[in-house]
């Protein structure tokens, strides 16, 4: 379509006409001029119509203009139309954008200036933190000397108990149980059996304190099974002073016969069974 004259043919054609116009007008200017009233009734009638040269040139500018703009001459109406519509819509695209571009300077000229801040308020804030900063490295000397102190004293205690005093003797290798020598040797020198060095080294080892309210063995009494079970002494005490006398005597477990015990056995049951009684003498004379 070619705007304000229709269709390609439709144009064509009326450029033809037209033309044929000019040329009939341009032929009866060269005619005697008519006498008859009808010759000039004709006349007028065809003046009504006719049409100049300029308007058939601007005619075809307008034709070659739209050619041009069209591109070959091949296209047909409706990729004409689809053309000029889409240029339509590319002119409509555009409006967005710059009302983007207008927004965006607006926004340009809304942003607030820098505030620059006071030199002495700087300076009085760079100071204060230089103060926390010694104050920080300070409190960290504190704490690193108070560290070492106690990775010192931790150090010292692991060393004397790895390491015991030589004046005492662990009963029972592994046991962690010890004894100063001179009261294991006043223990050895009064008894004259295993039970009786028994009791003497479970006088120097428990206090009052560790046998109140409790029982050798923490095993119900077979004479008095009413009575409420007691808690036992301290195990690693009570079978390092067993342990102890027997190798003391030189008494070792030994394979025997089935029903004959050993001297080992019979040994350790009399130590039991006087440390059972030494036990209550000790609770009755702390009851008294």
């Amino acid at each position: 379509m070619v705007r304000g004259f229709g269709s390609k043919p439709e144009m064509e054609s009326i450029c033809d006409g037209l033309a044929t116009e000019a040329a009939n007008n341009d032929k009866s200017d060269s005619e005697p001029m008519p006498t008859s009233a009808k010759s000039i009734n004709r006349k007028q009638k065809r003046s009504k119509h006719t049409v100049t040269a300029e308007e058939i040139s601007d005619v075809l500018g307008k034709r070659n203009r739209n050619e041009g703009d069209q591109g070959p001459s091949n296209l047909n109406d409706d990729s004409t139309s689809q053309i000029l519509d889409t240029g339509d819509q590319h002119t409509d695209a555009t409006l967005p954008k710059e009302s983007h571009e207008v927004s965006a300077c607006h926004f340009r000229n809304e942003v607030h200036p820098v505030v620059v801040p006071n030199p002495d308020d700087c300076k009085d804030k760079v100071r204060e933190l230089e103060l926390k900063i010694v104050a920080l490295k300070d409190a960290k000397k504190k704490y690193r000397a108070q560290i070492k102190a106690l990775r010192e004293d931790v150090d010292t205690l692991e060393a004397k108990l790895q390491m015991p005093s030589k004046s005492k003797l662990e009963l029972v290798e592994g046991s962690g149980v010890f004894l100063k020598k001179s009261k294991v040797a006043a223990a050895k020198l009064g008894a004259n059996s295993p039970s009786v060095l028994a009791r003497n080294l479970f006088r120097y080892l428990f206090t009052s304190d560790e046998i109140i309210g409790k029982s050798l063995m923490g095993r119900s009494c077979n004479a008095n099974k009413n009575v409420p079970i007691l808690p036992c002494v301290n195990p690693g005490k009570r079978d390092a002073i067993v342990e102890f006398s027997l190798a003391s005597y030189k008494l070792k477990p030994a394979n025997t016969l089935r029903g004959i015990p050993s001297e080992y056995d019979i040994q350790k049951a009399r130590i039991l069974s006087s440390l059972t009684k030494l036990l209550r003498e000790e609770i009755r004379k702390k009851a008294l």
